[in-house]
């Protein structure tokens, strides 16, 4: 774990970051896409600033696994909670999918009827995942033709091929379905970012014991012992809020936490405020 960058002065400093060409992590947005709220290069300037490789980031709030995926090319191990059961489908077809040669092999003998039922017939349930997900884009598009969830498949294999050509030694990613089954002082980074929840109108098709009634809102920024309780001493919580709106819910932080301070990210036209604060060494 890296020292705080900026110093705990009460002023809030503003850091411009440049706007890459998508590439690595940034890519994997492309598959089954939704609004972002933290952009790539936010997540990997925090990311750089507040953990080393092979440490771990927690983002109690997952969403499509946007954050975790660029932890884990940026060869940290990520640890995801929460989300949809589509947002979690996403998210692990975006970091756990098979090889692409092994997904296109699969594409040849899809059906052109009956595609739902043999999807559900494969043995390899990562690849199973991989077309759950582009029958849930498709429907989310309105487009439900065999023709279109084999080009979403073909694209999204094009996706994960190109993504997985610029990146050197990788992480890991795994899912959580709750704070509590992640054991004390295990993280060394928490980001916590309000997700955007899109495309539930699919989550019948796959999910009906669900009656198409998910909630996901969830107040996990409330109960910050819990948090305390996961991340390691000195580790880092970042939370993160839109810079116009930051302030508007008060952040109550318990006796757990201390050296905080704000900074303010600027990218294109977005702009972030992020409150830092360290977890004590007890």
């Amino acid at each position: 774990m890296k020292p705080l960058s900026y110093n705990a002065s009460g002023d809030i400093r503003e850091v411009t970051l440049a706007v890459d060409k998508p590439s690595g992590a940034s890519l994997l947005r492309e598959i089954f896409p939704s609004a972002e709220h933290l952009p790539p290069e936010a997540a990997r300037h925090l990311i750089g600033l507040y953990s080393e490789p092979g440490e771990i980031v927690l983002d109690p709030d997952m969403g499509r696994g946007s954050l975790m995926a660029e932890a884990v090319f940026m060869n940290r191990d990520a640890f995801g909670i929460g989300g949809s059961p589509l947002d979690e489908l996403a998210a692990r077809v975006r970091l756990n999918s098979p090889a692409p040669e092994r997904l296109r092999e699969l594409l040849r003998d899809l059906p052109e009827t009956g595609t739902v039922e043999y999807i559900d017939t494969l043995e390899d349930r990562e690849a199973g995942n991989f077309f759950r997900l582009c029958v849930c884009e498709c429907y989310a598009n309105k487009k439900h033709a065999p023709s279109d969830i084999r080009s979403a498949a073909e694209k999204n294999i094009a996706v994960l091929e190109k993504a997985a050509d610029s990146v050197g030694k990788r992480g890991v990613f795994q899912h959580f379905a709750h704070l509590t089954e992640i054991g004390l002082n295990t993280a060394d980074m928490i980001v916590y970012s309000p997700g955007i929840v899109r495309g539930q109108a699919v989550v019948p098709m796959f999910w009906p014991e669900l009656g198409g009634k998910y909630n996901g809102t969830r107040d996990i920024s409330s109960n910050f012992r819990e948090l305390g309780r996961v991340l390691k001493p000195g580790g880092y919580l970042c939370i993160i809020e839109d810079k116009e709106t930051a302030g508007r819910n008060e952040i109550v932080f318990d006796d757990l936490f201390y050296h905080r301070h704000t900074v303010v990210l600027k990218t294109g036209s977005s702009a972030l405020a992020v409150t830092v604060t360290e977890k004590r060494h007890t």
